[in-house]
């Protein structure tokens, strides 16, 4: 298990998508990732919604950290104000919230293929605990059985990143409950799976158990660096 921050964000308003892939993988990942206790970095351009038209977030920024308290200390670093400053350059709005990252099936090495992420909440009146018990006991083993999958995440959110939520005490709890990213060889291999009628029993155990608000988008890693496995 460890410890990373995702951060879903949009492209700056009348930026093309090409400036905004471009300017994000070239330069905005390079300003900061030098802070103390951060161990990895991949930014991740969107391709497209899991339907194949506009995703609903230009790219989902992950950044692993040895700790939350790790994380906490970065808002005080003066690298934290250089990644801040740059962001009128590039980006329009984002989400910060911190997760816990379980790998159920290893998956590819970053960069390899493509990735669908779902940003999941609870349903109505269903603690966090059951939620994640039914996530991990029941759903998962279901969703392991998608065609053409190459690997499964499970992230269970834990906090809020936005403002000083990760500074408080306690700290603010997450905007999304959970993270899942699925991995696959290619965009076309994912567009089949997506269109194989197994997907329809994973929508009907996610919307009878979870609130059916989910968040869905294909993506392309880069990596940044990594320093788990150096």
């Amino acid at each position: 298990m460890r410890i990373k921050m995702v951060s879903p964000m949009t492209r700056l308003d009348g930026m093309s998508r090409e400036d905004f892939r471009e300017y994000y993988v070239k330069q905005h990942t390079q300003v900061g990732g030098g802070f103390p206790g951060h161990i990895k970095y991949v930014g991740s351009p969107a391709i497209q919604s899991a339907n194949g038209d506009d995703p609903p977030f230009d790219a989902v920024a992950e950044l692993w950290w040895e700790s939350v308290d790790a994380l906490a200390a970065a808002y005080t670093h003066e690298l934290w104000e250089r990644a801040r400053a740059d962001h009128p350059n590039v980006v329009s709005g984002r989400i910060m919230f911190v997760v816990e990252e379980h790998d159920i099936l290893e998956p590819p090495p970053t960069g390899e293929g493509v990735k669908y992420i779902a940003l999941l909440t609870r349903a109505d009146k269903q603690s966090r605990e059951d939620f994640r018990r039914y996530w991990f006991d029941e759903h998962i083993p279901l969703a392991l059985q998608t065609p053409n999958l190459k690997g499964y995440r499970a992230c269970p959110g834990l906090y809020s990143a936005n403002g000083d939520g990760i500074l408080t005490d306690p700290r603010e709890v997450s905007q999304f409950d959970g993270v899942v990213e699925m991995f696959f060889d290619s965009v076309e291999a994912f567009n089949e799976s997506f269109a194989d009628p197994f997907w329809d029993r994973l929508r009907t155990d996610y919307y009878a158990n979870f609130a059916m608000g989910r968040v869905q988008l294909l993506v392309e890693e880069h990596l940044v660096f990594d320093k788990i496995t150096d």
